[in-house]
Parts: C-alpha cells; sequence; structure tokens
C-alpha cells in the first residue's frame, strides 16, 4: 500500500464523518 492510498483513505472516512456531524447536528437542532 503507498502512503497516497492511505491518505485517500483517510481522506474519505473524514469527509463521511463530517456529512455525518453535519446530519447529527441539523436534527439536534430541529428538537433544540
Amino acid at each position: 500500500m503507498t502512503i497516497i492510498f492511505i491518505i485517500i483513505i483517510i481522506t474519505t472516512v473524514c469527509i463521511r464523518l463530517a456529512i455525518l456531524c453535519e446530519r447529527l447536528c441539523f436534527e439536534l437542532r430541529k428538537f433544540a
């Protein structure tokens, strides 16, 4: 595995986590 491949995987995971966090924050704001 090359370093570039690892960086791409980490970036993809971070982007997915960021999208999930945004959705959670949006839902929490609705109930708050």
